[in-house]
């Protein structure tokens, strides 16, 4: 970790200047967005996956056909992310100046286009053009590490390895960027290969059998980490900030790899907090707590959770280094205290199979169960029968029960509206082809709704108990068949 940290050195911003007082034009199309917000963001002051600071970036609204277009009068010399809904649009940073008029184009993820740009500018960028035509991850890569066609993770190391090697190759031959610009990509490149590395030995069990353990590879393997300990830099990089949950996540694997797998699963947050808090005060370590935050759901339900967690902070306010780092992991951190039990449940406005609106807080004066699920989760599906039976239980009681399906398209919100009717082709026979009693609301986009992300949703189903004044009990309840002692004890204290 030490050799890694001095790669981390300085990563907030490059040094910028500012030339003229001419306009930056930056527009392009975006496939499979259509009417929403996005942001051009630069690379420091944000992190994949959460929200943007509160400032005021430069923001635009995609129209119906996925074209955008920003006009800005003033910007800095820089590396920037366009960023939807916390997500980066890029595949990688775009160095822009001042002046510049860029039309990006970024393809469907499943068609045979690649990333294109062009225009004033374009010619420091060239090399993401080339790069995405030559060497399309998903073609090159993904189609191919997705198979057990690999004897030996050493043998799928030497894979990347050749291609990455060419991939920086090719970048080098490009006489169109400045320096640190290649260097910029180089570092996202290595960040790149490294992550799927280690997602390699997250699923070279299953690949090969099946089995879902995690793999412990031969040292060797490991030489990627000096690759990226060679590489200086003093600019943020969008997937150096991707990279470092896998780097602590096959840290805590390593620390734990003697440990079952339950035990593993409820060790592996204190793990985290601890081996952070023991990290010197760097950038890197900044970078690590926000990343810490990514995997934190189930593990909601731990005993002692929110308790570490707080204390996490507390050294965090005093060990931070770089100032929008600490607030974007500062804010995470609150987000996920305020899941704690006796915290006012977070209130949710989604419409109903009418389109009529609902809210949490409506039903304050019952006890409510809510049930984060999908007509696509399998597990929420075969709940259903003790999900009936709950709800019989309670009949006539001040009890309610709200049922969110997290649904991505308007295709599959219809086919949720026909699930919840009783006229489901495959399931309609769990509900006796009868409506789905309870309260249904759908969430669109998934778990990327912004409505429900102050629960943080990572899997489904997942529930929530909430007492009679709105307050949490749990953020992770048990399931339909394990809660009734749980809402029986609340009902009693209503009497």
């Amino acid at each position: 970790m030490k050799n890694i940290i001095f790669l981390i050195v300085g990563i907030i911003a490059i040094s910028c200047h500012q030339q003229s007082d001419s306009k930056t034009v930056i527009a392009g199309n975006f496939a499979n967005l259509y009417v929403d917000s996005i942001f051009i963001v630069p690379v420091g002051e944000y992190f994949p996956g959460k929200k943007l600071l509160p400032k005021a970036y430069y923001h635009t609204v995609a129209d119906s056909t996925g074209n955008y277009r920003f006009e800005i009068p003033k910007l800095t010399t820089g590396f920037y992310q366009i960023v939807n809904r916390k997500y980066p649009l890029l595949p990688y940073d775009l160095f822009v100046e001042q002046g510049d008029s860029l039309y990006i184009k970024r393809p469907a993820w499943n068609s045979k286009d690649h990333l294109s740009i062009v225009g004033k500018g374009a010619e420091k960028l060239n090399y993401l053009n080339v790069d995405g035509k030559t060497y399309a991850l998903k073609d090159l890569i993904y189609d191919t590490i997705g198979t057990n066609g690999f004897a030996s993770e050493l043998i799928f190391k030497s894979y990347l390895d050749s291609i990455y090697t060419q991939r920086l190759h090719t970048l080098m031959q490009d006489e169109g960027a400045p320096d640190w610009v290649k260097s910029h990509f180089e570092i996202a490149l290595i960040a790149e290969k490294s992550k799927l590395l280690l997602e390699h030995l997250e699923r070279r069990k299953y690949l090969m059998n099946g089995d879902y353990g995690y793999f412990y590879p031969d040292p060797k393997y490991y030489h990627f980490k000096r690759e990226l300990a060679q590489t200086d830099s003093n600019v943020g990089n969008t997937q150096l900030y991707k990279l470092a949950n896998a780097i602590l996540n096959h840290r805590a694997q390593l620390a734990l790899r003697d440990v079952s797998e339950e035990d593993q699963w409820k060790a592996t947050p204190f793990w985290k907090m601890a081996y952070l808090k023991a990290q010197s005060s760097s950038i890197w370590k900044d970078i690590l707590m926000i990343a810490s935050t990514n995997d934190y759901s189930l593990e909601l339900a731990l005993p002692g959770f929110f308790d570490s967690l707080s204390t996490m902070q507390e050294h965090f306010n005093t060990s931070h280094t770089a100032i929008p780092f600490h607030t974007i992991a500062n804010r995470e951190i609150e987000s996920f205290l305020g899941l704690a039990p006796g915290e006012k449940a977070p209130d949710i406005a989604l419409p109903d199979a009418q389109g009529k609106m609902h809210r949490l807080s409506d039903y304050v004066g019952n006890v409510l169960y809510v049930d984060f699920w999908g007509t696509w989760c399998y597990p929420c599906i075969k709940e259903i029968p003790d999900a009936l039976k709950l709800q019989e239980k309670y009949t006539n009681q001040p009890v309610k029960f709200v049922y969110i399906s997290m649904e991505y398209s308007e295709e599959e919100i219809a086919n949720w509206k026909q699930f919840i009717a009783g006229k489901d082709e495959r399931f309609g026979n769990l509900l006796d082809h009868k409506p789905f009693p309870g309260i249904h609301l759908v969430a669109d986009k998934q778990m990327r709704n912004l409505q429900i992300s102050p629960y943080k949703i990572r899997f489904a189903p997942t529930h929530v108990l909430i007492d009679a004044e709105g307050n949490l009990v749990q953020a992770r309840a048990d399931r339909s068949n394990k809660i009734s002692t749980q809402i029986d004890s609340l009902l009693h204290t209503m009497h």
